[in-house]
């Protein structure tokens, strides 16, 4: 859903769906495409999972961190 942080986490059509809260009739919606569309799930999952890897990656934050430290 369109809640707190996550809208900065997905990338709408990308690594997923964002849909208004309290909108079950919208997620069925896009649940739905996405059993209808397999390959297109498939995708959505794995560059959901590289966006991971690359934002979230211990090495990725300590680089992170560092440079904070270092510019303080």
């Amino acid at each position: 859903s369109r809640v707190g942080g996550i809208p900065e986490q997905v990338d709408e059509g990308k690594s997923g769906f964002l849909v208004p809260p309290g909108d079950a009739e919208t997620l069925a919606d896009r649940i739905k495409y996405l059993l209808d569309h397999p390959q297109e799930a498939l995708a959505m999952g794995a560059y959901g999972r590289k966006m991971v890897e690359e934002r979230f990656a211990w090495e990725h934050i300590a680089r992170r961190m560092e440079k904070i430290y270092g510019e303080a």
